[in-house]
């Protein structure tokens, strides 16, 4: 890509970029040399709508384009949230029909999937970007159903982040989503379970019928219970490792029996690695709770 183009398209520079189109038409369509985005991935990106706004004019067809991921400029711009550049990418604009006709000559445009088969929706979800999310499902509710490389849904991903916003947004466009398994044979609450996404955990909680959730097995036979446990005694281990007496303590309400456990994987108790690693106040709390421990 020539240079001032270059900085153009990072700056958002309109003038410039118009002055360029004027030298030479054909400039629009040039690359980033590397990374094969157009102009248009760039504008996207940084959310310069205006330039991104003068390319679609220019060149309808720069909306489909791919990079060497294999996203388009919808890709980035709901990977940074820019609903704007979504908006515009996608309808609302004079060039609407134009648009329109490539998207029905591309009827997976807004479901392409990138390297990790990540459609854009994917990313926005991901990021948290609601607003984002709630004009794709508006477009085409089925994209909720896309699976990436692992299976994971755009639901699964919002779990995963614990962005309950967007989960809220999902399941009321499409609750048979929560109903979708990764690869590995999770189900939504599987991961947010792993990812200690509490607040997703309690909305899911309180909003689905769970009970067959709680109790299936992803592939390696662990049910959401298993992991709750796996977790927390994971999170013992990280809390003891640095000495984080409110960590500790917080686990300690949770499940008093906790302090008695062998931490890590091994035999050494919390009061062996609070020693082993100078934390006293740690220690201190230990004995307190269970004098028998030293």
């Amino acid at each position: 890509m020539d240079r001032w183009l270059h900085e153009a398209a990072l700056r958002g520079d309109v003038p410039a970029f118009l002055d360029l189109v004027q030298e030479d038409e054909n400039i629009v369509g040039q690359r980033i040399g590397g990374s094969s985005n157009t102009v248009l991935h760039l504008a996207a990106k940084f959310g310069h709508l205006e330039l991104a706004s003068e390319i679609v004019k220019l060149s309808p067809a720069m909306v489909s384009k791919e990079n060497e991921r294999m996203e388009t400029p919808l890709h980035e711009a709901c990977r940074e949230g820019h609903v704007d550049i979504v908006k515009l990418l996608m309808e609302d604009e004079p060039w609407v029909d134009i648009v329109k006709e490539i998207l029905k000559a591309r009827p997976d445009f807004m479901g392409k999937r990138d390297l990790q088969e990540c459609s854009p929706l994917h990313l926005a979800c991901k990021k948290g970007h609601l607003e984002i999310t709630r004009e794709l499902l508006r477009l085409d509710p089925d994209l909720s159903s896309l699976q990436d490389n692992d299976g994971r849904t755009p639901l699964h991903w919002a779990a995963m982040k614990g962005h309950v916003c967007i989960l809220d947004e999902i399941l009321s466009t499409s609750l048979e989503s929560v109903e979708m398994l990764t690869k590995q044979g999770e189900t939504v609450l599987h991961l947010a379970v792993k990812n200690n996404r509490y607040n997703a955990i309690k909305y899911l909680v309180e909003t689905l019928n769970i009970t067959e959730l709680i109790n299936m097995p992803d592939k390696n036979g662990n049910t959401i219970l298993h992991l709750a446990t796996a977790g927390k005694f994971t999170t013992l281990h990280e809390a003891v490792l640095r000495g984080d007496v409110p960590a500790f303590l917080t686990l300690v309400r949770e499940d008093e029996n906790i302090v008695g456990q062998p931490v890590g994987g091994s035999s050494s108790s919390v009061l062996h690695l609070a020693a082993k690693f100078g934390h006293l106040e740690l220690a201190s709390e230990t004995v307190k709770l269970s004098p028998a421990m030293v």
